[in-house]
């Protein structure tokens, strides 16, 4: 194999190295609920936050959507008079599908460890659906909704932009050793004496 053989092919097997971990499939996810959130054997457990509220507005992103709810009552837990809840986007991930500005429900909400309120779409039904599920509270006006301009910035866009940057910088790489071997001639051999 010639030398301009080997350094076109190693370029080629470096071009597939970095981009085969690109195009591997994202984790596919699908959403079936066994039951209703009020119901045995769904209830919430004790690390649940239960609330029935009024849905006033949504801040949708690809990948995440912030719920605002005012609080009406808070059938388990603490909560301020409101509170912002994330989901994912889509309904087949399990996202908030039916909801809209203005619909009272009751939400089952747990807390991350970054300190967002998160539900799902099996953990929300109609207000009524959860008449019967603890004694309701006023919310308590000390606590206040987390700023949503205060959330982190997701980091899985990171991997997509490095790895294209990588790419673009090999692809340039390449182009440059192509372009200038062409302009040099090929050594010639001193015929022997």
């Amino acid at each position: 194999m010639s030398r301009r053989h080997f350094q076109a092919a190693l370029i080629v097997a470096m071009l597939a190295a970095l981009v085969s971990p690109l195009m591997a499939a994202a984790p596919a996810f699908a959403c079936s609920c066994a039951g209703h959130p009020f119901e045995e054997p769904y209830l919430p457990g004790p690390d649940a936050t239960v609330f029935v509220g009024t849905v006033t507005g949504q801040d949708v992103d690809q990948e995440e959507t912030t719920w605002r709810f005012d609080v009406e009552s808070v059938l388990q837990g603490t909560l301020g008079p409101t509170v912002d809840v994330n989901t994912s986007t889509d309904g087949a991930s399990c996202g908030f599908e039916r909801e809209a500005i203005g619909d009272r429900r009751a939400v089952v909400v747990r807390q991350s460890s970054d300190g967002q309120w998160r539900s799902d779409l099996c953990s929300i039904d109609s207000a009524e659906a959860a008449a019967d599920f603890g004694t309701p509270t006023p919310p308590d006006p000390q606590l206040a909704a987390a700023d949503p301009s205060e959330t982190s910035v997701d980091d899985g866009i990171l991997l997509p932009v490095v790895g294209g940057v990588m790419l673009v910088t090999l692809f340039a790489l390449a182009i440059g050793l192509t372009l200038g071997r062409r302009g040099k001639s090929p050594r010639r051999r001193k015929p022997p004496i």
